[in-house]
């Protein structure tokens, strides 16, 4: 919370430029993705270390960044560190999901809210006949924002699996079920075994004759085993390998999936894959581009034969393969959903699965239009599938994707969890909607039991579906709120598409349904013993309400220089220090109904003594003239005598002092 609080304050409180708040706005949300990925990798320390049998569970809690440019410089709190403290696994999820939100706002703000719209589309392609691959990808994402969106959200996501645990962790269940220790390379040792025991036995030459009769009663386990080591003898001759030979298969292909979902190289790719001695699985995968930043060019690039190849990978994924992860790799590659949905596990794998599908048939359809005259019989000849027409209308596939994995009984139950359905609303473009969601969710708690003065409750209904939002309980979910919802609206408001106004409309009441974030974590900050931080969020609320949520919050203050610290860091912070002291007996007086209340005065009260006037001072006031004992004051009076001591503390407000000075007696007397 410190932290988060000193970097708000270093990146938000000052009078730059519109383009260089926005700037810094960028760095903040930078900064807490550094800060936050760094504690993950502190609390991953205090966990022990295991091993994955599926390769799959962890990515329910994938985040962060692979770019490898987090500062080395931040240091966590000491308490932060302790390597004797054991970190549960809710802890861990929680830490990663907030790691991931703060990843995935930083790679898409700076896209939605750049400058302006820019017109240019970089260099043109090259006239020449040899045109390098990058060209083609670059040209596409520039002239195709919608496409530069979905590049980033599979960047992000490939970042996010990327933390997961190494991929030879990840295969270690199936290269162990392959019955070969250590050993990585020489493919399919048992059924090779077996083939070389078939020609021994049997005095063959050759290769064998997968129809040879006397095969049926042999080694090959009842005419079963290919005959040949190719890599298509299985699909070629419908025959199998032994079952070992099955693990070491699906290991691999598991391997290649695993490094495809991570966004690795194809450097990377096919050195895994010669490690095996099975660099022919890489060469398949190296005809399409991947959405890594640092992947290979192409520099003889040829569009006719990518998109073939894409619709011979998409072959394969229906009605090929040997293994469900060797049809989700060619899946992936040609831009598939059905095939790699079945490997999928996680609200992200199927986010990937979907976006991946829609950036690879974009993509095809860019390189059908430059591809030239050839291109429209392989299109026509070869059927491939098409992500962009099933998801409809470009602009509001997203909201529409994220609405149906809340749906699907895959994937509903973790993409209803608050953190998903934050991420959701990110990717969907949806924020405003979901922190006004959030802000009602809020409101029903805080009023549950009673009315909060804090976080009124407005009269609007709550969301049916409330268990995907944050609740007051969730300290860490308000502070993720808390920063997510003033980086937007600040962001909104650099970009003109809202003000300060502190009108009270419709749309007013939407701001301040939504403000009920900040100003929950606020009174958690006060009650977490945490007041000097108030006064810095209090300022990120609009009109009356900083004011309102101030005095809620620090009225609690007695000692003299903690208020008088207090008015300090309110000064630093631009807050009108007279409005705020203004706005404490007003709000407690009203409060306490002091203008409901009448009384006649004449025969009820006896202020002042007994006994006839002096000709120095007149008739003396009464020290006790209340009549009750100073030790047991009322609750509201008490919270009126300290709004009082703060408006005397402000100077240039004696009239007002002595206006609510009167009030505030009347009241007293009154009662």
């Amino acid at each position: 919370m410190e932290d988060f609080a000193s970097a708000l304050d270093k990146y938000t409180v000052s009078r730059a430029p519109a383009a260089e708040k926005r700037v810094q706005i960028f760095k903040l949300v930078d900064h807490f993705h550094t800060y936050t990925r760094q504690r993950v990798k502190a609390l991953r320390a205090r966990q022990p270390r295991e091993k994955s049998t599926r390769g799959r569970e962890w990515q329910n809690v994938g985040g962060g960044s692979s770019s490898g440019q987090e500062s080395n410089e931040m240091e966590l709190d000491e308490g932060d560190d302790d390597s004797n403290l054991s970190v549960s696994s809710e802890e861990m999820q929680k830490v990663e999901e907030e790691a991931q939100i703060w990843d995935l706002l930083r790679r898409i703000l700076p896209l939605r809210y750049r400058d302006s719209p820019t017109n240019s589309r970089g260099k043109p392609l090259s006239d020449g006949p040899h045109r390098s691959r990058s060209q083609y990808w670059d040209d596409f994402i520039l002239s195709d924002s919608i496409a530069k969106e979905r590049k980033i959200v599979l960047e992000w996501l490939q970042a996010s699996a990327s933390y997961g645990p190494p991929i030879d962790d990840v295969v270690s269940e199936l290269q162990q079920n392959a019955d070969r220790g250590d050993i990585l390379v020489h493919g399919w040792l048992h059924t090779r075994h077996k083939i070389k025991l078939q020609k021994s036995v049997n005095a063959y030459q050759g290769v064998l004759d997968p129809e040879d009769p006397g095969l049926a009663g042999s080694h090959l386990s009842s005419n079963t085993l290919i005959t040949q080591l190719d890599p298509d003898a299985m699909t070629r001759q419908c025959r199998k390998l032994e079952l070992q030979d099955e693990s070491f298969e699906r290991a691999i292909w598991l391997g290649c999936f695993e490094m495809l979902r991570r966004g690795r190289s194809m450097s990377e790719i096919r050195d895994w894959c010669s490690e095996r001695t099975e660099s022919w699985r890489a060469a398949t995968i190296s005809k399409l581009p991947l959405s890594n930043l640092d992947d290979e060019d192409v520099d003889d690039f040829e569009p006719r034969s990518v998109i073939l190849w894409r619709r011979m990978c998409f072959a394969t994924a229906r009605d090929g393969g040997t293994s469900d992860f060797e049809r989700a790799v060619y899946g992936l590659l040609s831009g598939d959903v059905p095939s790699v949905e079945k490997v999928s596990k996680t609200w992200d794998d199927f986010l990937f699965a979907h976006y991946n599908a829609l950036l690879r048939t974009q993509f095809d359809s860019y390189l059908i239009k430059h591809g030239g005259p050839d291109v429209m019989s392989i299109v026509q000849s070869f059927p491939v599938f098409n992500a962009v027409q099933q998801h409809g209308d470009p602009v509001t596939a997203g909201k529409r994707l994220i609405a149906t994995l809340e749906t699907d009984a895959r994937t509903k139950v973790e993409a209803l969890t608050p953190a998903k359905a934050l991420q959701g609303a990110i990717l969907a473009n949806d924020l405003d909607r979901h922190l006004y969601q959030q802000g009602l969710v809020l409101a029903k708690h805080a009023n549950h039991e009673h009315k909060s003065k804090l976080i009124p409750d407005y009269g609007i209904a709550a969301p049916d579906k409330a268990d995907k939002f944050f609740d007051l309980s969730d300290h860490d979910g308000l502070r993720i709120l808390a920063h997510v919802l003033i980086v937007i609206s600040t962001l909104d408001r650099l970009s003109g598409s809202s003000t300060d106004d502190g009108s009270f409309g419709p749309l007013r009441i939407r701001h301040r349904v939504q403000e009920h974030i900040v100003a929950a974590y606020a009174s958690f900050l006060r009650l977490a013993n945490l007041e000097v931080m108030v006064p810095l969020y209090c300022s990120k609320l609009l009109g009356p309400r900083i004011y309102e949520s101030l005095t809620r919050n620090l009225i609690q203050i007695e000692d003299h220089d903690a208020r008088v610290h207090q008015l300090s860091i309110m000064r630093k912070l631009g807050i009108d220090l007279a409005e705020f002291a203004k706005m404490q007996p007003r709000i407690y007086l009203e409060d306490a109904g002091d203008l409901l209340i009448g009384c006649e005065a004449t025969g009820n009260f006896r202020i002042l003594q007994n006994g006839p006037p002096t000709l120095k001072y007149g008739r003396g006031v009464k020290p006790d003239f209340f009549g009750e004992d100073a030790e047991f004051v009322d609750r509201d009076d008490e919270l009126i005598i300290r709004s009082m001591e703060w408006l005397m503390m402000v100077p240039g407000l004696f009239a007002e002092t002595c206006t609510y000075a009167v009030r505030i007696y009347k009241y007293f007397l009154s009662k």
